[in-house]
């Protein structure tokens, strides 16, 4: 679990991020105990990208993709997980790019929170091991590096430049 620990803690709050825009008093429990001087690679900057990036583009991605997708199935977690599935795998057929990654991260975060509202109470976790296999999975294509946390921050306040 070590080896996950900074993904898994990353894609924690990120989730918990987008998912408290739709649930204000949301929380799950984390597999990971942290420490109150653990810092975490998910800055002040990520999570002011990712509330904005939720605000304006991926809601609407979502919410139509959502809609889409549901249009002639129940809304359940196996359904929900085979959606974010698809997202997931799509995007790591790419190539790595901060600005997609922190993208996708948010569209799966609110296709999480569309399903949590409709009662799928395990969609944000399933989010959760989704961003963190993305994460692992760029590791491994050696795409994403321990420096790559710096250019994610360095991306997400550009973005907030914008």
């Amino acid at each position: 679990m070590d080896k996950l620990r900074k993904e898994y803690v990353f894609a924690f709050d990120l989730v918990t991020t987008v998912m408290q825009t739709y649930v204000p008093n949301w929380e799950t429990y984390s597999l990971v105990p942290r420490s109150d001087s653990e810092s975490s690679c998910f800055t002040e900057n990520v999570r002011e990208a990712v509330k904005r990036t939720s605000d304006i583009q991926a809601s609407h991605t979502a919410s139509y993709a959502f809609d889409h997708w549901f249009k002639k199935q129940q809304i359940n977690l196996e359904n929900i997980k085979s959606l974010i599935q698809k997202v997931t795998v799509d995007f790591c057929m790419e190539e790595y790019n901060p600005v997609d990654f922190l993208e996708v991260c948010c569209l799966i975060s609110e296709l999480s929170a569309l399903a949590y509202i409709y009662g799928v109470w395990g969609a944000p976790q399933y989010s959760i091991f989704c961003i963190t296999h993305i994460l692992l999975y760029f590791q491994r294509c050696h795409q994403f590096t321990d420096s790559s946390w710096l250019e994610l921050d360095r991306c997400a306040q550009e973005l907030l430049l914008m």
